[in-house]
């Protein structure tokens, strides 16, 4: 499957089963187990301050971490929920956000496998920045459960 298609099947997948992330206005724009960026439609998710509503910001990031852990443990097959997370906002956002999750830790995809081979489940934690203008607004991080034979 080429790139525009692997994205387009993953948007198509995201609208469908999140309906959040069709009403945000969602845009996938890389998608790969080294990064995931993901931005919205920011006249769709603006406050009464003219900045993005803070909850947008959080769904906007949940949405990049899931895809994040979804790209690195295909044979969960979508089997990922979310167990806790946590924003931390810097600086208001009054234009265009993008959410960025890098690459996921090794010790950490690591270990996830070993419990997924030990138990079927396995815990993972993802960390996401959500950039406007060139600087970042807010920081996410969350822990994700996956699930094999579900």
């Amino acid at each position: 499957m080429n790139h525009t298609n692997h994205i387009a099947t993953l948007q198509h997948w995201l609208n469908q089963h999140i309906p959040a992330c069709e009403s945000l206005g969602l845009m996938l724009e890389q998608a790969d187990s080294d990064c995931v960026k993901v931005s919205c439609d920011f006249d769709k998710n603006r406050n009464h301050h003219g900045t993005m509503f803070g909850g947008s910001q959080s769904l906007l990031a949940t949405a990049c971490a899931w895809l994040a852990v979804h790209l690195n443990f295909p044979n969960a097959n979508g089997n990922i929920v979310i167990r806790e997370s946590n924003i931390r906002y810097l600086a208001p956002a009054k234009k265009q956000v993008s959410a960025i999750c890098g690459k996921l830790e090794s010790q950490d995809v690591e270990n996830c496998l070993a419990m997924l081979k030990k138990s079927g489940k396995g815990k993972v934690k993802v960390q996401c920045e959500l950039v406007c203008d060139g600087k970042i607004v807010s920081v996410f991080h969350g822990e994700f459960v996956i699930f094999y034979n579900n």
